[in-house]
């Protein structure tokens, strides 16, 4: 699974330091600010778990993140470690968010380092900050009329509401509860409108609570993971990715040879009690 989200607000506070840091070039050498989210559900098994019975290992992993990155002196600022994000295809998952100043090509090879290690189908990144000439997507910001925050029952009913009538549109909130946002990624609903999620909170939400909606532009950028193998070895990460296969192999071949096992043995003892 992936995600990607934009942060306004933080998009803001960075904004105007890292265009004057970078203004004029493009060269993908030149350290400069994207945004990294990461899930940690394994692609094959979106839809298996509820965020109660993953959180705590979430967190755990996002520490890990910050642990490696400061070991091997990457720049950078833990934005948000206990996020949700819902897709139509992966269902609602936890998510990470960390703010990463270096090359395109490191933050490349780091997104696929983290998605072999997560088993992500992809790693998002947000790139407004940049001046890297990524496509532009739409993304609808929802916040409360009067600044109160959304609590997590509300944002998944407004995720559950919005999502049935628009399902190719990603939901993320804020871990603080102060907005939720709606992407579409891939530019698939151009008609949609702010009136149109406006409308569907009003019919659908409590009357007590007024929301507001905005649009905008999100500037982003995947890793897919078909991509996981060359951005590696265009970093100095190669030696990583190769510990990593080694503990993927380990932890596979053992757990099959247990199930061979575990079957040999069931086999065997039903067999002594007929």
């Amino acid at each position: 699974s992936w995600s990607c989200s934009s942060n306004h607000d933080d998009l803001k506070e960075h904004e105007s330091e890292q265009q004057y840091e970078t203004m004029g070039t493009t060269d993908h050498d030149l350290p400069q600010t994207y945004r990294m989210d990461l899930g940690t559900i394994p692609g094959n098994e979106a839809k298996k778990f509820n965020l109660d019975e993953i959180r705590s290992t979430h967190t755990e992993l996002m520490n890990m993140v910050e642990i490696f990155l400061t070991q091997i002196g990457i720049k950078f600022q833990a934005l948000k470690k206990d996020n949700f994000s819902c897709t139509s295809e992966w269902g609602t998952e936890p998510y990470g968010s960390f703010l990463i100043t270096c090359t395109r090509t490191m933050i490349r090879g780091l997104c696929a380092l983290f998605g072999k290690a997560f088993c992500q189908d992809a790693v998002g990144v947000c790139s407004s900050y940049t001046v890297d000439g990524d496509l532009l997507h739409t993304c609808f910001l929802i916040t409360t009329h009067d600044g109160s925050k959304i609590n997590f029952d509300d944002a998944l009913k407004i995720t559950n509401i919005i999502c049935s009538i628009f399902p190719k549109l990603s939901s993320q909130r804020d871990e603080t509860g102060r907005y939720m946002e709606f992407h579409d990624y891939c530019n698939e609903c151009p008609s949609i409108t702010n009136g149109d999620l406006f409308q569907l909170l009003r019919q659908n939400i409590s009357k007590n609570i007024s929301y507001q909606v905005k649009k905008y532009d999100v500037k982003s950028f995947l890793i897919k993971n078909d991509d996981y193998i060359a951005a590696i070895e265009n970093t100095q990460l190669k030696q990583l990715e190769i510990l990593l296969q080694m503990n993927q192999l380990h932890m596979k071949s053992y757990n099959e040879n247990f199930l061979l096992c575990s079957k040999v043995a069931i086999k065997t003892v039903k067999h002594s009690w007929v």
